[in-house]
């Protein structure tokens, strides 16, 4: 994002940026649970999680927050 993104979403994030991590983490996340509904999901959490921290090292919140929200979309779908 931050050599094309030249949009900001929010704060320094490019729309660019976060519509590839939207993408990319939708596809890896459909290949780990075999589900595309939960893959999506987690995937709208990790980059709503990544844009909001202000913090460059933000993995450890979007792994917690991504993996809290798809296994409770496990369990109740």
């Amino acid at each position: 994002g931050r050599l094309w993104g030249k949009r900001k979403l929010y704060r320094n994030k490019s729309v660019l940026g976060s519509f590839c991590m939207l993408f990319f983490n939708a596809v890896a996340g459909t290949a780990i649970t075999g589900s595309l509904f939960i893959g999506v999901i987690m995937s709208i959490v990790a980059m709503t999680i990544e844009a909001l921290s202000e913090k460059m090292d933000d993995s450890f919140l979007i792994m917690l927050f991504a993996g809290i929200v798809g296994q409770l979309l496990r369990i109740f779908f």
